[in-house]
């Protein structure tokens, strides 16, 4: 009696919730750590997700310059999207003729500009408008360019290589995120993954940069609408930060990642995102109700192994409740 008046109750307050909000949870894993590997070259090698070559005669060439050659992605560098070019189920592909130089500035609309070239033509974009910026040797944009795309709200994209890319969402950004953003990136070997779900798809290193930046990470298309399940190492744990659904394409699009540190993506069909039992990648209150249908039997959740919220060894009313309040703001 008191699990049907229970449900009856928390019923009548998921109908009557407008909005609901996927917030992410931090929860670490027991005794994991990501180690950085003595590793000479660019990138590790990974058959799950992002590869390379440690011969840099045979790096792939994305339109006029020289990056890391990734197995991921195809040797088509038409692409111009935020998630960059579509990626082969394989790890060949045909490399096209290495170009003769390597551009120190960036290159947008298809020129080599200087950051001060850069930041005249971000402000004359109009707000939510796209543009892609390809970086050469140096990763570092300055405090100008950022303030450019505060100012305009326009969304600009910078390529590192064919792998990985940087979205910067100028509506998103606050008077104290504009200063020089580092956005090198150092792949790293990842270890002590075992206890988590799914496969390594691409461990890495990264500075500061801001709330405002997304990454953006191309892996194999059989990857496709797998879950990339990014953590973060702190103090030798895995900590759960964020995840998305993997396109079409192969491209996991809008990881939100910001802080300085060691981080590894896990590749797999389940969301480890805390509370999302009913595996759509996002914790709201569908999730509620599906953990609340749970406890009483009437139905298993798609993904329990993230229902217990509260750490008490199993799924119940509690677990339901503060999905619940947690996913509107409550808590």
């Amino acid at each position: 009696m008191f699990n049907k008046r229970l449900k009856g109750l928390l019923a009548m307050v998921l109908a009557s919730l407008i909005a609901m909000a996927a917030i992410p949870l931090s929860v670490s894993a027991t005794g994991s750590g990501v180690s950085a590997a003595s590793n000479e070259f660019e990138f590790s090698t990974n058959d799950n997700g992002v590869t390379s070559t440690t011969d840099p005669q045979q790096e792939e060439t994305f339109t006029a310059w020289n990056v890391a050659w990734c197995g991921n992605v195809t040797s088509d560098s038409s692409g111009d999207s935020s998630g960059g070019s579509g990626g082969s189920g394989g790890g060949s592909s045909s490399r096209p003729t290495t170009p003769s130089y390597d551009p120190d500035k960036p290159i947008i609309d298809g020129k080599e500009k200087s950051w001060d070239d850069v930041a005249r033509n971000i402000k004359k974009l109009s707000e939510g408008e796209t543009k892609t910026i390809y970086l050469g040797d140096d990763m570092t944009v300055p405090a100008d360019v950022i303030k450019a795309i505060k100012d305009s709200k326009a969304v600009i994209t910078f390529r590192i290589n064919s792998a990985f890319n940087w979205t910067v969402d100028g509506s998103k950004l606050t008077d104290g995120d504009i200063h020089d953003y580092d956005f090198s990136i150092e792949v790293i070997t990842a270890t002590g993954t075992e206890i988590l779900r799914g496969d390594v798809g691409v461990g890495f290193k990264i500075g500061d940069i801001s709330d405002g930046a997304t990454l953006n990470i191309n892996f194999k298309k059989e990857h496709a609408q797998k879950f990339a399940n990014l953590y973060k190492n702190v103090d030798g744990e895995l900590v759960f930060v964020d995840n998305v659904k993997i396109d079409e394409n192969g491209a996991a699009i809008g990881l939100k990642v910001s802080e300085s540190g060691e981080y590894v993506v896990m590749l797999g069909e389940m969301s480890d995102r805390p509370g999302d039992i009913d595996n759509d990648g996002i914790m709201n209150a569908k999730d509620a109700l599906a953990a609340l249908k749970h406890s009483v039997g009437m139905e298993k959740g798609k993904n329990p192994v993230v229902g217990d919220m509260n750490g008490d060894g199993d799924i119940n009313a509690k677990d339901a409740l503060f999905i619940l309040k947690k996913s509107v703001g409550m808590i």
